[in-house]
């Protein structure tokens, strides 16, 4: 075994450490080699270990700054969504409210609101968004509002156009989203912030209780509530609903709707009134109206109760089986809340006309009123003043012609008239009258070989009132108070009678029949005149019978009798009676007595 040596005190660490272990054993150098080797493997696997787990911390910190990186962005994405839109170069500002106010003294006429306003920097222009604009009126007395989406507002003139659809509703301050409002709905509406005005020449649409309608262009005035339609008005009027539809009680029919066209039309707030110019047509089933103006004033739940028609009015029915017509300066009308037509007055040039099938009628005067009753308009009472004149025109020639002249009279009519069937039922003077009767018969009642020949007859009298029955057939005549009867047969002399009551018969044609005249009665025929307390003619005999006290004289004969009986045209005279006849002698004053 050998010597060890040991190191000189010169030599380095690294020197020594070399020596050392060149001085150990080999089988120990051996052994610790392989521990420096498990030593560096374990080194290497914790080493490793520790790499991998180094590189999952790094990923797993790359991914959390990954998250928080995207989630940064979502956040400002959204942010971005929710953040108002970068204000653009030529918008001055943005605001979320807009409100401006027109008052006088203490009252507040009007106020405009916006929800949103946009303020551009050029042309003092702003956009309103959301706008409403509510009128309160001089008085406060109304809650009108325009409603639209958007409009723009030019401060420097103080007008708001506003260019998409707008509403706009009328209704009475304090009144219920549900009640008596007008509806309008139009588009391109400008509204004026000094005058108030609200136009636009766009269609127009509207709705209120009583109907509906359309037009082209309209103007509203916020200062008095006035809405004017400029062009092509066409409204729909219908009645109101039954006042006792709850209740269970029986309600008559309803009249149809009306139907209204003209060129323009003025609404008028309050005065409740609708005036429509231009060519104006009213229609109703059968029945229409024609006019330059119509006026309607309404009810507080705007349904039409009267009217007014002038500008040339004219109305109609043109029902087949009794057409009618009525012309004036002015026509007015109430109506009642079923829409049927209560009452009909025209004034001034009035002219009417009617077909039946027994002929026609016709009458003019200065002022005619006509009472309807039930919901078709059928005709019950008409009075007519200030030179009336009545005209009947008979579809046979046997019923020829009557008129009547008078200062008043009253047309009263059947209770059973009906629709198309207005039947008369007496005709009343209420002034002095005179009648005339034009026809053509055979004379002396006799029809077959006979010549037909004109026959004229005039009435006079302070009363009169004429009976009718059938189809509008004239069945008898009375008068009082000064009657005067003239009558002519042809070429033949003028026979004239007067009394102080007068009672005619006539027939089924329309012809008299009997003429029965009492009191003071007078007659003229020619050269002859008589005298009695009675008269009667007899058209089927052509005579004249003069009873009580008669006194008949001509140029040469003076009679006396209690009756006396004369044929018209000829030169026969019948007297009975206590008759004495004088015969006075031409030039000489002695009479000669039969």
């Amino acid at each position: 075994m050998g010597k060890t040596v040991p190191a000189p005190a010169s030599e380095s660490f690294g020197e020594a450490h070399i020596a050392r272990y060149q001085r150990v054993p080999y089988t120990r150098l051996l052994s610790l080699r392989g521990l420096a080797s498990r030593f560096i493997r374990m080194r290497n696997s914790e080493a490793r270990r520790y790499a991998r787990w180094a590189a999952g911390v790094a990923m797993l910190l790359a991914l959390i700054v990954a998250g928080v990186y995207l989630r940064g962005v979502w956040v400002a994405k959204q942010a971005e969504k929710k953040a108002p839109p970068a204000v653009p170069a030529a918008i001055e500002q943005r605001s979320n409210e807009f409100s401006y106010s027109k008052v006088e003294g203490q009252r507040t006429i009007y106020t405009v609101r916006a929800s949103r306003t946009t303020e551009f920097k050029e042309g003092s222009r702003n956009l309103l968004e959301d706008v409403s604009i509510t009128v309160y009126g001089k008085k406060g007395e109304r809650n009108d509002t325009l409603r639209t989406r958007a409009c723009d507002f030019i401060s420097s003139t103080g007008k708001i156009g506003c260019e998409g659809e707008v509403q706009i509703s009328l209704r009475a301050q304090g009144a219920a989203a549900n009640s008596n409002a007008i509806e309008i709905v139009t588009s391109a509406i400008s509204f004026d912030r000094e005058s108030g005005l609200a136009r636009t020449e766009k269609p127009v649409t509207f709705i209120w209780p009583a109907g509906n309608g359309r037009a082209v262009g309209v103007q509203y005035d916020s200062s008095d509530g006035t809405v004017s339609l400029e062009h092509s008005v066409d409204i729909t009027l219908a009645s109101s609903p039954p006042a006792h539809l709850q209740s269970g009680v029986h309600e008559e029919p309803q009249a149809k709707a009306v139907h209204l066209t003209g060129d323009s039309m003025l609404f008028r707030r309050d005065g409740r009134t609708l005036r429509i110019l231009g060519t104006v047509h009213a229609q109703q089933t059968t029945r229409e109206l024609t006019a330059q103006s119509l006026l309607l004033e309404l009810d507080e739940s705007f349904h039409a109760r009267h009217l007014i028609a002038s500008g040339q009015p004219r109305m109609r029915d043109s029902d087949v089986q009794s057409p009618m017509s009525l012309d004036a300066d002015e026509i007015s009308a109430t109506i009642a809340p079923n829409g049927s037509i209560e009452s009909i007055l025209a004034n001034r040039n009035v002219h009417g006309s009617r077909n039946t099938s027994v002929g026609e009628d016709e009458i003019a005067a200065g002022r005619i009123q006509m009472a309807l009753m039930t919901i078709a308009n059928v005709p019950r009472l008409l009075t007519a003043r200030d030179s009336v004149t009545m005209t009947s025109r008979s579809a046979t020639p046997a019923g020829g012609t009557r008129r009547i002249d008078t200062d008043g009279l009253e047309v009263h009519f059947a209770k059973n008239s009906g629709p198309g069937r207005a039947l008369l039922e007496n005709v009343n003077t209420l002034a002095p009258a005179r009648i005339e009767w034009q026809n053509v018969s055979a004379s002396n009642g006799v029809v077959g070989g006979v010549k037909p020949t004109k026959q004229i007859m005039r009435m006079r009298g302070q009363q009169m009132n004429l009976h009718f029955a059938g189809q509008n057939q004239l069945q008898q005549l009375t008068a009082s108070g000064g009657v005067e009867v003239t009558r002519q047969v042809g070429d033949g002399p003028e026979q004239a009678t007067s009394s102080r009551e007068l009672m005619a018969k006539f027939s089924n044609a329309g012809e008299w029949s009997t003429i029965d005249q009492t009191g003071d009665v007078h007659i003229h025929e020619g050269p002859r005149t008589g005298q009695g307390d009675r008269a009667h003619l007899d058209r089927a005999t052509n005579t004249a019978t003069l009873t009580g006290s008669v006194i008949l004289a001509d140029a040469t004969m003076r009679t006396t009798a209690q009756t006396a009986t004369f044929t018209q045209g000829s030169n026969e005279l019948r007297a009975d009676g206590n008759v004495l006849s004088t015969e006075l002698r031409a030039g000489t004053s002695s009479v000669t007595n039969f």
